[in-house]
């Protein structure tokens, strides 16, 4: 058998930086090809890609052509094409009875990570990549969640730099890092959570330049599958003229932005420069993976579990995941979330429109929006197939209630 890529109606190659070539194309198909297709097998580019087809026309985004600009194409052509690929595998493998327990949603979107000039302690000039960034969340998996803090899907061996390290490179001190809540995809299964930085200057004779090195900022890119929600996006915020050298100077370390004050902040673009002085504070929220399945159907002690490690909030699990909690705010009523689930899906019905409505295609003979599948056939987590009168059709695996013509 063969698969055929056809990247059919790819915007064209824009001036900024954030292209990438033909060779940064084959590498975005392979970092999702050969984790998701090609785990049991040893990684050749050239045997897999004898059983490739690709279309891809010269002077777009994936596939730029002189003098297209591509500096910045490894955060944003390759791994916009890395992300793109994987949905699709997902969606095939989601299809196939056999290889469902293969699915998972993407992974962290991106990097968010900086790159930093000026002055070390020594007062010589330096450059550096600060990847702590690095650790966003996995895609959530059709039979589980994704794996907290995992960092990207076709880096096998990745890890997070070590915070010493860090700062025996360069003129910085890491605050803290954490797990952050509400970071990942919800669903089903919710995808794995990403991590919160805090960084300030530290005994640099004078301001730091910091470029962004980002993606998937303005737009969630870690897209979620069978009704799980996309990651948030990557942010990356400056405080500026903070208290927080008198703080720490008086022994409180700040857990979060809300423990300083501030005289403005920035939410900083991707790719940008900015400079920070020695009382700024640059806060970063890494993107976690995407969702697998409806945040209603979550189970109620997973989400309970979540809840008491603070891994998602009282507000998502309330608004979200349509749970009811208890005076405590850490503990969930089981039978009032059902019930609420309940209104949920059913108010869902009531404003959506009518399935049929959109179909252009009449129904086979001897089929009517009253028949029910037998459910022969499955499409992820929520539809079936089955063939009748010669025709596929689909409808909901719960209750066999046929949509359509599929």
């Amino acid at each position: 058998g063969r698969i055929t890529l056809d990247f059919d109606g790819t915007s064209p190659q824009v001036e900024g930086g954030v292209n990438c070539t033909w060779c940064g194309l084959i590498g975005g198909i392979m970092a999702a090809v050969f984790p998701m297709l090609c785990f049991d097998l040893p990684w050749s580019t050239g045997g897999i890609l004898r059983v490739l087809d690709i279309q891809s026309k010269p002077g777009t985004l994936n596939n730029a052509e002189y003098p297209a600009a591509c500096s910045m194409g490894t955060i944003q052509g390759c791994w916009e094409t890395t992300d793109i690929v994987g949905q699709a595998i997902a969606k095939m493998l989601a299809s196939c009875d056999d290889l469902r327990d293969e699915v998972q949603a993407c992974w962290s979107p991106s990097s968010n990570c900086i790159i930093m000039n000026g002055l070390d302690r020594e007062g010589k000039p330096f450059t550096g990549l600060w990847l702590g960034g690095m650790a966003g969340g996995a895609g959530a998996r059709s039979w589980n969640d994704g794996i907290d803090t995992a960092g990207f899907m076709p880096q096998t061996r990745i890890a997070a730099p070590n915070v010493e390290t860090c700062e025996r490179l360069y003129p910085i001190l890491e605050v803290y890092r954490k797990e952050c809540p509400d970071t990942a995809g919800h669903g089903k299964h919710r995808g794995g959570i990403g991590m919160e930085h805090m960084i300030i200057p530290y005994k640099s004779p004078e301001d730091l330049t910091v470029i962004r090195y980002s993606h998937a900022v303005r737009t969630p890119e870690g897209r979620g599958i069978s009704g799980g929600y996309p990651a948030p996006v990557n942010v990356q915020l400056i405080y500026r003229n903070t208290d927080i050298r008198s703080l720490m100077a008086s022994g409180k370390i700040p857990r979060s932005p809300e423990d300083i004050s501030h005289e403005s902040f920035e939410d900083v673009i991707p790719k940008s420069i900015t400079h920070m002085g020695p009382d700024d504070v640059r806060v970063f929220y890494v993107s976690g993976g995407g969702g697998y399945g409806d945040p209603l159907d979550r189970p109620i002690h997973l989400l309970e579990k979540d809840l008491r490690e603070g891994l998602c909030s009282p507000q998502t699990t309330n608004t979200v995941y349509g749970a009811v909690l208890d005076d405590t705010g850490l503990h969930i009523d089981e039978k009032a979330t059902l019930g609420r689930r309940r209104e949920l899906k059913q108010l869902r019905i009531e404003s959506g429109a009518p399935a049929a409505k959109r179909f252009s295609l009449p129904f086979p003979d001897g089929v009517s929006k009253n028949s029910r599948l037998r459910k022969t056939g499955r499409i992820g987590e929520h539809l079936a197939i089955e063939r009748k009168s010669g025709r596929l059709l689909i409808g909901c695996v719960q209750c066999g209630h046929v949509y359509g013509p599929a």
